[in-house]
């Protein structure tokens, strides 16, 4: 009974205008991905680089602060480090291999036993990055020139700006999946059939999750390979830097100024393909999590609207809290709840330990307590539905 629920429901969800919603928003998120890459390939890139750095130079000017200054000359230095490598492989197009070798001997040349361990850290991760393109014969891709890579990197950076799109998606596909059977009150014609509450609860549950998670994943392959047919097949074993890991310290880390310190030797590099696996696993344990609390949502509220505009309220809050400067010395308890786990490239690359401090989060660890999040949020569904007599 339940898969007749579930079979009853994707198709519900297929035919209704919240799928086609979602599914243009996707494509917008795509669509805008490609207009940047291109608008930033080659000579138009290259100016539109120029623009930049002169934008910083002229903010230079009316700037006092020294932490400011050392900040915008860091961009400053960092577009023309990107210009000259670009005219330089422009003109010397076969020397990448070994501009790489002499960048590898010189950074394990220098002395780094003085060193702050993230520093000395970001420095092994740099070398390995380097040495991984050198034995894989992969040409390191300029942020000036237009690939795969480079597509898919913006699509799903994008894609989890503030966990916004895919929490947007979770909530237009299932946060009316029970509200709406209160009104009109077809939940009294569902349950004069054999099936339970909790049957269907789980049954609306899995049909927003499989719907979404489907939706999601083919979305990202597409783009995925849509890069790659259209800039070439190159991005398949292209490295993504994964940082170290951290451990609980009672001394503030003064360059992340949080309460951890490095692990050594535990930063590394990682295929793309493999990233994407991970990435793409931990994204749909995400939308399980999001879809349980939308079904909690639409168990309680009897209003659609209503429903939707709590949902969307949550996830709005959430954003404007985690960025209050006054609450960032109690930023590592954010990622012990669900949404703000939902971001798997931070999550895999070890970034959000070093924006939080939460040294406790990874990949497992980020799976667990969104799935106990979603057990959570689908026995207080159960719960809240069997005490609701007076709707059925």
């Amino acid at each position: 009974m339940v898969s007749a629920i579930i079979k009853n429901e994707i198709i519900k969800i297929f035919y209704r205008k919240k799928f086609l919603i979602c599914s243009i928003i996707l494509l917008f998120v795509a669509v805008f991905s490609v207009v940047t890459v291109n608008s930033g390939n080659g000579e138009k890139g290259l100016e539109k680089a120029k623009n930049v750095q002169q934008y910083y130079k002229e903010q230079k000017k009316s700037v006092k602060d020294k932490a400011k200054l050392a900040e915008i000359q860091e961009h400053i230095d960092g577009i023309d480090n990107m210009i000259k490598d670009y005219e330089f492989e422009k003109s010397h197009p076969l020397a990448w291999k070994d501009t790489l070798k002499k960048d590898v001997k010189l950074m394990e040349s220098v002395d780094d036993s003085k060193m702050e361990a993230v520093i000395k850290e970001q420095r092994k991760e740099e070398i390995a990055y380097k040495k991984y393109l050198l034995d894989n014969n992969i040409k390191p891709i300029s942020e000036l020139e237009a690939t795969g890579y480079l597509l898919f990197s913006n699509y799903i950076m994008i894609l989890e700006y503030g966990m916004i799109v895919i929490f947007l998606a979770v909530v237009f596909m299932s946060i009316d999946s029970v509200s709406s059977e209160y009104t009109p009150p077809t939940l009294k014609l569902l349950l004069l059939r054999p099936i339970t509450k909790s049957k269907l609860i789980f049954g609306k549950f899995l049909a927003c999750t499989i719907s979404t998670s489907a939706l999601v994943a083919i979305f990202n392959l597409l783009i995925f390979l849509f890069g790659e047919f259209v800039y070439g097949f190159d991005s398949f074993k292209y490295p993504v830097p994964i940082g170290p890991a951290f451990k609980h310290s009672s001394i503030q880390n003064m360059d992340l100024h949080k309460f951890i310190s490095v692990i050594p030797g535990t930063s590394g590099i990682m295929p793309l393909y493999k990233f994407l696996i991970e990435f793409m696993i931990l994204q749909i344990i995400f939308i399980i999590a999001a879809t349980s609390f939308c079904i909690l949502v639409s168990t309680i509220i009897k209003s659609n609207a209503a429903a939707a505009s709590i949902a969307i309220l949550f996830g709005t809050v959430y954003i404007i809290f985690s960025n209050i400067p006054a609450l960032s010395d109690m930023s590592y308890i954010k990622p012990a709840f669900f949404i703000a786990l939902g971001s798997p490239r931070t999550i895999i690359t070890r970034q959000i330990v070093q924006d939080t401090g939460a040294y406790y989060i990874n990949t497992l660890s980020a799976s667990l307590i969104m799935i106990a999040w979603t057990i959570f949020f689908l026995a207080w569904s159960v719960i809240a539905i069997e005490k609701r007599e007076e709707y059925i």
